[in-house]
């Protein structure tokens, strides 16, 4: 059984009754935490009154209390080991019996009391009318509580009865306008209910005279039937404030004398507050008198709830999720534009950096090739043998170098084409030769001269 954490009890749906809220979840510390008092401005807060989508996480239960007029009571000794099983003995063998009513008009329920009789079980009987039932929910309704349970205070008043000593309680009820209409009688011998009698008061008259009548004959008839044991004592269980001028407490020590007595019944708070404690140490809850079509009717309303709370909470969500998408993609085009106009800003500034740079590397290339130019000429002319006539230096595409001359001597030129080849690039031992590549030179001599036409290419060896 899952525990329960919240637990709220509704004394009334009329002005001047109370609701209270219990935290149940530590059966060592029950605490309340709201206690409102029921008028008709404002109305009750909805997280008071039925329950919420945290009920799928945390349970909760709401319990209506109904007054107790138009209620039967009984008693029933049953050799029934649980309560299921006592519900279906009382089902079939005893409420068409003790039920006031047909059985489709009303609406009943037991609980089992501690108290055992021999072998059998002592079960307390609840029979309500249906209409009755049904319009007492319809005016909780309209303060839109949706109540679990319904069940009576005096009922749990009844059954948390430590009886200490053999007789009758007896429970004269008034109406909110202090009057007396009718009295229940709890018979109480050897520890066990044995007996409950509900007696109609006359509304003119003497009503504790009805009483005396009533008790006696019942008194008898427990001889009789052979559950009263002893002479009984009588307990007079009413509150000082339904009677002002003392009249049942003066008639209950005078007509009993020695074996009477008054006692003050407990405070709706009271018993809240022991229900909520049974409920926090998940004991089996009492009597509970609420028709299955309205509990169907609550729990979809909550499911209905829970659903429709969901759907928006995802549109919510969606929505947000699509405001964000939104505001995000809107500043990122902001910074797009901004970087778009901060590149429109450096475009010229940049192809002018490049154009500028290019005619730096031109300029550089320009100096490079003319230094080389220069180069290769000193080269070329440093280790020109006298031998040998330089006609025509040729410089092109920065890296190619012609030579073009005369000479006497062939073997001259062979030794000149082996300085080339192995000329560096500068005055240094050991660095890196000035050409790449030197060509074979080639020679002509006009037929009848002894004059020697030499050329040859040489590649400038640069990156």
């Amino acid at each position: 059984m899952a525990r329960i954490h919240t637990y709220s009890i509704l004394s009334g749906p009329e002005p001047g009754h109370h609701l209270w809220q219990y935290s149940t979840a530590n059966p060592k510390k029950i605490s309340r935490i709201h206690s409102r008092e029921i008028t008709l401005e404002p109305p009750l807060p909805p997280h008071l009154c039925r329950k919420d989508w945290n009920a799928l996480f945390k349970k909760q239960m709401r319990v209506a209390w109904m007054p107790v007029e138009d209620l039967f009571l009984g008693v029933v000794h049953l050799p029934a080991e649980d309560l299921e099983e006592a519900r279906s003995m009382v089902e079939l063998q005893w409420i068409e019996k003790l039920s006031p009513l047909p059985v489709s008009q009303v609406v009943w329920s037991i609980e089992l009391l501690p108290q055992s009789k021999a072998s059998l079980k002592t079960a307390l009987l609840a029979v309500a009318p249906r209409n009755r039932i049904e319009h007492y929910l319809g005016t909780v309704e309209e303060l839109g509580y949706e109540a679990e349970r319904l069940e009576c205070p005096f009922v749990e008043e009844v059954a948390s009865t430590q009886p200490d000593q053999d007789g009758a309680w007896i429970y004269p009820v008034a109406d909110s306008e202090n009057q007396f209409k009718s009295c229940y009688i709890a018979w109480w011998f050897n520890g066990n209910l044995e007996k409950i009698n509900l007696i109609q008061l006359p509304p003119q008259g003497n009503p504790q005279s009805t009483v005396e009548k009533e008790l006696t004959r019942i008194s008898w008839a427990g001889e009789v039937e052979g559950w009263m044991t002893s002479p009984p004592k009588w307990t007079l269980v009413l509150d000082p404030a339904s009677d002002p001028e003392s009249a049942w407490k003066n008639w209950i020590l005078s007509w009993a004398s020695d074996s009477g007595r008054v006692k003050e019944p407990q405070s709706f708070e009271k018993l809240a507050q022991n229900a909520a404690t049974d409920v926090s140490h998940q004991q089996p809850q009492g009597i509970d008198l609420m028709p299955e079509g309205f509990s169907y009717k609550y729990r979809q309303r909550f499911i209905d709830r829970v659903w429709m709370k969901g759907v928006v909470a995802l549109a919510a969500i969606y929505l947000l999720g699509t405001l964000v998408y939104l505001g995000a993609l809107q500043v990122r085009k902001y910074n797009l534009g901004s970087t778009e106009q901060s590149v429109a800003e450096l475009a010229n500034s940049f192809t002018n950096t490049l154009e500028m740079e290019a005619r730096i590397q031109v300029l550089k290339d320009l100096r490079n090739t003319k230094s080389a130019a220069f180069q290769c000429l000193e080269v070329v002319s440093t280790n020109l043998p006298p031998e040998l006539t330089l006609t025509s230096f040729g410089f092109s595409r920065g890296s190619e170098v012609s030579l073009r001359g005369t000479t006497a001597s062939a073997a001259k030129l062979t030794e000149y084409y082996e300085l080339l080849s192995s000329a560096g690039a500068s005055s240094e031992e050991g660095s890196d030769k000035l050409f790449s590549r030197v060509t074979y030179p080639r020679s002509t001599t006009r037929p009848g001269s002894t004059t020697i036409t030499w050329s040859f290419e040489c590649e400038l060896n640069r990156e």
